[in-house]
């Protein structure tokens, strides 16, 4: 089974959009700096029993790289356009990083729309510590450039460990981080300054699954709980060994979290 892939229109803005399969729609968001490409084994896993759909955010990828900033808010509403020209009624959502910043804000815009809610290393209110970074990074870009500035974003992103093991991906990482589109990139950092949505997370009843990843210094256990303690009928994970990229660092945790959520969904909607 292979991929299908098209370009849709948001607002004069044409974002990519990648998917495979049938059947209920899982929809996956990547976070700042990446692209669909982060779930190639979300496609793989799920593509017999799911309609699997994940895309390139604006500003990454091969979407459009608009000339002005935007938010959170705005990045919701592009996604609601793609599931609309998709006739997609339902869909499960998982969120990694900015990405499930997004997820939260769809599901609170339409929660009808979300029967569950996956949001992986990401925050309902940006805490201090995630500025002070992404206020780090802006500063490094605009005194050292672009490599020093991917170099700074991996010791965040990855967790020492996984650094120190895997150096020829930490190297691929950074070049392909550097050779970005930087103007997308500030765009990303800005939309995440002043995110917050914690105190609207009680309006949801939807079933919720939140992972933390252990050794995650960019969204730490502590702030990603905070979504939990939140959320009323969220279950809260914290993924040992892994940083923030918990999909690459330890991508069969993570998955089985999804799998065992995604099961306990089917059971509670079977006849």
């Amino acid at each position: 089974m292979s991929k299908r892939f098209q370009t849709i229109d948001v607002g004069g803005l044409k974002l990519f959009v990648a998917a495979i399969g049938g059947g209920p729609a899982l929809m996956f968001l990547h976070g700042l700096g990446w692209d669909h490409h982060l779930w190639d084994e979300a496609f793989a896993r799920y593509g017999d029993r799911y309609h699997v759909i994940a895309g390139d955010t604006r500003g990454h990828g091969q979407s459009e790289h608009p000339d002005r900033p935007y938010s959170i808010r705005q990045l919701a509403a592009d996604w609601f356009t793609v599931l609309d020209h998709m006739q997609i009624d339902q869909a499960i959502l998982v969120g990694f990083s900015q990405g499930g910043m997004v997820a939260m804000e769809m599901a609170l815009q339409q929660p009808e729309r979300f029967p569950a809610l996956m949001l992986a290393c990401t925050t309902c209110c940006t805490p201090q510590a995630v500025s002070e970074n992404l206020q780090q990074r802006l500063a490094t870009l605009a005194q050292m450039g672009a490599l020093a500035t991917a170099k700074l974003a991996s010791q965040s992103i990855f967790s020492p460990p996984f650094i120190e093991q895997n150096p020829d991906y930490i190297t691929q990482f950074i070049e392909h981080r550097a050779a970005a589109n930087q103007t997308s990139l500030k765009f990303a950092m800005a939309a995440v300054m002043g995110f917050d949505v914690c105190g609207q997370l009680g309006q949801l009843t939807q079933p919720g699954l939140v992972i933390a990843g252990e050794q995650d210094t960019l969204t730490p256990p502590a702030t990603v709980a905070a979504i939990h303690q939140h959320y009323p009928h969220s279950r809260f994970v914290c993924v040992p060994n892994t940083g923030h990229l918990i999909p690459v660092e330890q991508p069969e945790p993570f998955y089985r979290q999804i799998d065992a959520a995604l099961a306990r969904l089917s059971a509670s909607v079977a006849p």
